[in-house]
This record gives structure tokens, sequence and C-alpha cells, in this order.
């Protein structure tokens, strides 16, 4: 799942670095309102759309849930968490996530203005909950230098999640400029790492 200021052609390249490093099948969604889905975007019909697409790779496709990785990017961690806390996938790949849309306002505004108008947004996308549910093992990526979401808000969602998890923050990372290949090796060198304890 992409994040809000892309849609599936602006995150081409990075879903086609996960696909070449993973060794795996990617389908990606569109959300409504974002580039050629017209209508309105809502939390709501991305979330119903999400299930819709899940199902379809489940059913229609035929691949088990234990076989599927949901990856999340930004706005993208809010359906890919709620899937993962609903369903017994194999992992749930989180990056620059955040805990709830209105976190991400009181972060991006300060705590004075933020404060105030947090509560204008709806609360909605409320990661922080669906992690409490979510039963697979999970990789949050998320860069000390993110400006939109504050990398406190990935500790946070580690903090909370039950199984297995791993927190990689890397120092130069933003919210929009990062090399997700040095963080698929990061990931591979650690599950090395792990395995040969």
């Amino acid at each position: 799942f992409h994040g809000n200021a892309e849609d599936i052609a602006l995150t081409r390249e990075l879903m086609t670095s996960m696909q070449v490093e993973l060794k795996v099948h990617i389908l990606v969604m569109e959300y409504e309102g974002y580039g050629v889905y017209s209508g309105s975007a809502s939390a709501e019909k991305l979330l119903a759309d999400a299930e819709i697409v899940f199902q379809y790779i489940v059913n229609v496709i035929g691949f088990k849930t234990t076989d599927i990785i949901l990856f999340g990017r930004s706005i993208g961690s809010g359906p890919a968490s709620y899937l993962a806390s609903k369903y017994s996938v194999h992992s749930l790949i989180m990056m620059s996530s955040f805990t709830s849309l209105r976190a991400v306002v009181k972060g991006f505004l300060g705590d004075f203005f933020g404060g105030l108008f947090k509560y204008l947004v709806a609360e909605r996308l409320i990661v922080k909950d669906y992690i409490t549910k979510v039963t697979c093992p999970v990789f949050f990526l998320h860069g000390k230098k993110d400006e939109i979401v504050a990398y406190k808000q990935a500790e946070e969602l580690k903090s909370l999640v039950k199984p297995v998890s791993e927190l990689y923050m890397p120092e130069e990372m933003d919210h929009n400029s990062f090399h997700f290949e040095d963080c698929l090796l990061y990931t591979s060198d650690a599950a090395d790492e792990r395995s040969s304890v």
C-alpha cells in the first residue's frame, strides 16, 4: 500500500526494487481519488478496497493468507496493519508508519497548533489499535530525519507489537528520500544473524 502523495505510477520504482530483492510477486492497490481511480478518498473506502483486493488474492488467485507479505508506506500502513490485524499473514512491513492520523497532524503542526487542530481531524486509520492485534512478524522502517511522521511513532508502534518485530531507523532517511535496497539488505542481514543464534 503506497503513501499519500503518490499513486501506483510513482511507486513503481519502490515496488520493482522490492520484487527483485525479495523475489516475490507484487500486487499494488490504487486508492479512490488517486491516479486513474476517480472518486473521493476516504479512510472507510480505503479499508473496504483493501479487503476486496485481499479477498481477490486469496479466493481468486489462490494464495494462502500465510504466504502473503503486507507492505504499507505512510498512509498505506493503515490498510496494511488493518489486514494484518484480521488475517494470519506471513509478515508485515511498515515504512514511515504512524500511530493515527491525528498523531500525524499534532506532530506535523507542533504541540500547540497540533493540539488545537487535531480535533478537526477525525480519528481514522488508528494503526496503534490495529497493530496490537497483529500476530505475524513485523518489520518497521522509519527514517530519523522524517519531517512528516516523527520516528517516535514507529517506536511506539513497535512497543505495541506482541510477536517478533524489528525496527530499523536509518540516520539519513526522511519521509520521501530513502534507499530501499539498503534497508532490504539490512533486513536480510538481521534475519541471518537471528537464525544463527
